[in-house]
């Protein structure tokens, strides 16, 4: 018998801990296939506690007052706490820093900033990080210190300090020694405390773009699909061209983003099945679909893929496709035995057909261990269990019994309260509805939909003096958003308080859906002769940053002035033949430059002509306000001379500069005079292992009359 030699890949995110596998020499069976399950799920084991089985000692030692031990163990095993989910930070605690030396006490301190960070649990180290500050600050690199400040605002935002935690997120994103990577957690430091959906949508965006030129892919994503997630509803065409420029950022061979990549894909046919568009939903479904096989360690990835390709295929009516989902339905369920994901399955199936749960999945869901699982489903079922008022709140008292257990957290009393506050709501119990949104936002003040649909019913009922209370105490909190000053100003408006509801009216800085500002503040002079002009304090629309969005949509307009009006600027007829005149480049890199300055003002972007990048020189080098840096490289493409493939170099060119400057995202605008095949070999958005590389191109081609 030969012998049979099998090659298997893994990779792994060490944010998520997500372990995905690929065989790259050998053939599959059933034996390997087998091997292969066995091996994914003993790394799964092993990164959910393994690697913190050391835990046991060092807690040991902190009982035995032998605080010094304890810290060389941690010391010694540090290195593991990359790799596990096990929740240790309380442990870590316990260690005495009085007790051990200074350096030991720096390193100490650092670790556990940063297991606070992968716990999410910042909160419970502000005292720590405060004491590094106060006695290592003077002392370490600048941008450590600039991580470690970003840090405190982090654990003062969840300990409910948000105007100190807000001035030092943006002194983060001011100071020069902030790494882009800590300048974009600033931003969703901002966003995380902030109630406006505009805010909220801005700093993500600028989020996004400064994890992109760190290089930091994943993390860029995630403010996107963030972002699409809020879209979702309001302006689905935009939550989707999200989810399609993520999908761009993405290199198709990696394995890991294999996994990332078709988990967007079934988000992307989420989305496409709300807008009734059930048949680019299966197209989108079965990429993922096809981009998960093969993969191992996600099966119930795949099974999740198939199962809503097989509800697709069966409202089409395509009867050989639904068999063909079915049969890997079928295969897949094997090789998924877990208690939990047959419980979640059948809950994510009735809540997808917005289903009540019936008494036989729920009895097994009440005779299990998972005490989320019953809390979701009986919030579930306080909602969709129209049967009587009574029954409702039996499902709510069900679920407030379970929030006194240690699995739960301000998230779920916060989401326990909004939803007694929507069954109130419904049945018309006005007082009891707003005591709930309030209960809600004490323990999640940025709940959106809480302070959204409670200010609503105050509006609709006209009580307009508890309205001015519940705005001003929103603002008191979470400062002078835009959204909150209109809702503040327009509660004063109606109250017939002219001044204050002026002075608040001028503090919307972004448009509202729906709103006409300067109206309101126009009714106010009419209505109040002797209102008075205050400053306001909010930052003028000069110093929101560029994000790059805007900068692509000025390069869209550029492209089209260029191509309407100016092109022939760049040509020159010999003999009734059109050749491209002297410096062609040079002159389009001028013509950006003036567009550049003339859009955004001379001010608001720092412009670095002929920088050296390597063995190259970077046509522009681009600072636009808010520090975002880009490479831009110009190319000219058909015609003598410039051939496709000139053009083309210029990818590899911005690849070369990306990588010797500090930033990771790059421009390639190609004058395509070509007089056929405009825009053939380029792509609009180029992921190449950490670089991300856009493309315009501007028609240029000579208008021969």
């Amino acid at each position: 018998m030969s012998e049979k030699k099998t090659t298997i890949q893994f990779q792994i995110d060490l944010n998520s801990l997500k372990t995905v596998g690929k065989i790259t020499d050998g053939e599959s069976d059933s034996i390997t296939d087998d091997i292969n399950l066995q091996i994914s799920r003993s790394l799964k084991n092993l990164f959910s506690s393994g690697f913190v089985d050391w835990i046991p000692d060092f807690n040991s030692h902190i009982e035995n007052d032998n605080h010094i031990k304890a810290y060389e163990l941690l010391e010694n095993k540090k290195w593991t706490l990359q790799f596990s989910k096990e929740l240790i930070l309380d442990s870590l605690l316990k260690l005495d820093k009085i007790k051990i030396e200074k350096e030991q006490r720096k390193n100490f301190l650092l670790i556990i900033i940063a297991v606070a960070s992968r716990e999410a649990n910042f909160g419970k180290v502000e005292n720590e990080i405060e004491s590094f500050l106060s006695e290592f600050g003077n002392s370490i690199e600048p941008e450590m210190k600039q991580s470690v400040l970003l840090s405190k605002g982090n654990a003062l935002a969840q300990n409910g300090k948000i105007n100190v935690a807000n001035k030092i997120y943006k002194d983060v994103i001011k100071n020069i020694n902030s790494s882009a990577v800590d300048k974009a957690y600033a931003y969703r430091g901002l966003a995380k405390i902030t109630a406006s959906k505009e805010d909220i949508i801005q700093y993500h965006n600028l989020s996004a773009d400064k994890f992109l030129e760190a290089g930091k892919k994943q993390d860029s994503i995630k403010d996107m699909v963030y972002v699409s997630n809020l879209y979702e509803k309001s302006n689905p065409e935009t939550a989707l061209t999200l989810i399609d420029n993520a999908i761009e950022l993405y290199d198709s061979e990696n394995i890991l983003d294999k996994e990332f990549k078709a988990e967007l894909h079934h988000k992307k046919a989420s989305y496409l099945f709300t807008l009734n568009q059930f048949k680019s939903a299966l197209e989108s479904i079965e990429v993922s679909c096809e981009l998960r096989a093969n993969l191992i360690g996600n099966e119930y990835e795949l099974y999740s893929s198939h199962s809503v390709a097989e509800m697709l295929c069966d409202r089409l009516n395509k009867s050989e496709r639904k068999l063909y989902h079915s049969n890997k339905i079928k295969l897949l369920a094997p090789t998924i035995s877990d208690k939990e994901f047959d419980l979640q399955i059948q809950i994510q199936n009735n809540m997808n057909k917005k289903r009540i749960i019936d008494n036989e999945l729920l009895e097994k869901i009440e005779n299990s261990e998972f005490k989320l699982f019953k809390f979701s489903v009986y919030i579930f079922n306080a909602v969709l269990d129209k049967s009587s008022f009574n029954k409702q709140l039996e499902w709510l008292d069900k679920a407030k019994i379970l929030l006194n257990k240690k699995e739960f957290y301000n998230v779920h009393f916060s989401l326990y309260y909004f939803t007694t506050a929507e069954v109130y709501r419904n049945q018309k119990n006005v007082p009891e509805a707003i005591k709930n949104y309030e209960l809600s936002l004490d323990y999640n003040p940025f709940h959106y939909q809480s302070i959204q649909n409670c200010g609503a019913i105050l509006w609709k009922n006209e009580m307009w003096s508890k309205s001015r209370d519940f705005f001003r105490k929103r603002i008191d909190i979470l400062g002078e958003s835009s959204t909150l000053s209109y809702a503040l100003g327009r509660s004063y408006f109606e109250l017939e308080k002219y001044q204050q509801a002026f002075n608040y009216f001028r503090k919307v800085s972004n448009e509202l859906d729906g709103v006409d500002i300067s109206k309101y503040i126009n009714e106010c002079l009419k209505k109040d002769l002797d209102i008075k002009l205050e400053q306001s304090k909010l930052e003028p629309q000069t110093k929101i940053p560029i994000s790059i969005n805007s900068f692509r949509t000025t390069l869209a307009e550029f492209s089209q002035s260029i191509s309407t009006k100016s092109r022939m600027y760049f040509w020159k007829n010999d003999s009734g033949k059109y050749k491209w005149d002297s410096m062609p480049e040079e002159r389009g890199k001028q013509f950006l430059i003036n567009a550049l300055e003339m859009k955004y003002g001379k001010d608001s972007i720092e412009i670095f002509q002929e920088s050296i990048a390597g063995a190259g020189i970077i046509d522009l080098f681009l600072i636009l306000r808010g520090g975002l840096k880009i490479v831009v490289e110009l190319k000219i493409c058909g015609g003598a001379g410039y051939s496709s493939n000139y053009a083309i170099s210029g990818e590899d060119q911005l690849v070369h500069y990306l990588k010797n400057t500090s930033t990771k995202i790059g421009f390639l605008v190609v004058f395509d005079g070509r007089l056929r095949d405009f825009e053939k070999g380029f792509k609009k958005i180029q992921s190449i292992d950490d670089l991300t590389i856009y493309t315009t191109a501007i028609e240029m081609k000579p208008k021969i009359k």
